[in-house]
């Protein structure tokens, strides 16, 4: 018994590649976007615009302390008593150490951005594309299906490097080793 295919069948297969195709690069695009350019525009907004935040959340945590060390010694004053400023800068101290703790997380991050500027050199596009297409051919040539089975030793052993000698040798880079 013969399986008779729809005459338009030609027609759906070459556009379900189409759409394959075009999925695979707007998976790249949106890998490119999410792991590169995302990560990139993090560090220049916390390099360029960082440092006038955290001195916009210091004051802002001032101001805080000030209104809240008023409102205890206009309490104490209620009171009838004499504001004890040892209790009151204790109590201030614990009411603002999560606000403490944030700063100092908000100023290591401006720290590791403007580290992370001064030391690494970003790919371009062009440069991401072509390490994924060299990535990809390595890969081929080393599929099971191409080179045959391997030994577990083998397996472990060499593919790793193997793999990473390539990709520095298509990228003539000896930084990569």
């Amino acid at each position: 018994m013969d399986i008779i295919l729809h005459h338009e069948s030609k027609d759906w297969k070459l556009e379900i590649e189409e759409l394959s195709v075009e999925l695979s690069a707007l998976f790249d695009e949106r890998d490119y976007l999410k792991n590169v350019l995302l990560p990139n525009i993090e560090r220049e907004y916390l390099c360029e615009l960082g440092e006038l935040e955290l001195r916009k959340f210091i004051l802002m945590v001032e101001i805080k302390k000030t209104k809240y060390m008023t409102e205890l010694i206009q309490a104490y004053i209620n009171r009838r008593e004499i504001p004890d400023f040892d209790i009151i800068h204790h109590t201030i101290f614990e009411e603002f150490k999560a606000w403490e703790f944030e700063m100092g997380e908000r100023a290591a991050s401006i720290d590791r951005a403007r580290n992370e500027s001064k030391m690494a050199r970003f790919a371009t596009h062009e440069e991401t594309i072509k390490c994924r297409k060299l990535f990809r051919e390595i890969v081929k040539k080393l599929h099971p299906d191409v080179i045959g089975e391997h030994t577990e030793a083998q397996k472990f052993s060499g593919c790793r490097r193997n793999m990473l000698i390539q990709f520095a040798i298509l990228m003539n880079s000896d930084q990569l080793l």
